[in-house]
């Protein structure tokens, strides 16, 4: 399978225009249009943000996340679809860390070697699936 990766500037340009389509959400949704685009603007929506982005042939996406402590994680979008005779249906499945590193230790294991660097609070872990699907 073969996988295209894109640059950090691909990654925070998507952000910008994820930030751009939030903001229409808001205004479609009967927020005042004056405070929609000040609201995306002047809040940080997550204290997280995607440094990379791989896609795969089959629509998956990893991305790979930085926390505010600076420590990164990886995050997948997996894309199902199934067809029948009748319609074609299509859903995902968000994989998300809830550690930076393992305790494990298994030497084959590029995450293991790091051992446990900390565990992931609620909130890095709902901002992976709001990344992931923003």
């Amino acid at each position: 399978m073969k996988a295209a990766t894109s640059t950090v500037q691909d990654s925070v340009r998507s952000q910008k225009e994820k930030e751009e389509e939030l903001s229409d959400r808001l205004k479609r949704a009967d927020f005042p249009h004056k405070y929609a685009d000040a609201l995306v603007q002047e809040f940080r929506l997550t204290t997280s943000r995607i440094i990379q982005e791989q896609l795969s042939a089959s629509g998956g996406t990893k991305l790979v996340i930085e926390l505010a402590s600076g420590n990164v994680v990886e995050t997948v979008l997996i894309r199902h679809e199934r067809r029948d005779a009748v319609e074609e249906t299509v859903r995902y499945t968000v994989c998300v860390s809830s550690q930076v590193g393992c305790a494990k230790a298994c030497s084959f294991c590029a995450t293991g070697t790091m051992g446990l660097l900390a565990h992931l609070s609620s909130a890095e872990i709902l901002e992976q699936v709001w990344l992931a699907l923003l």
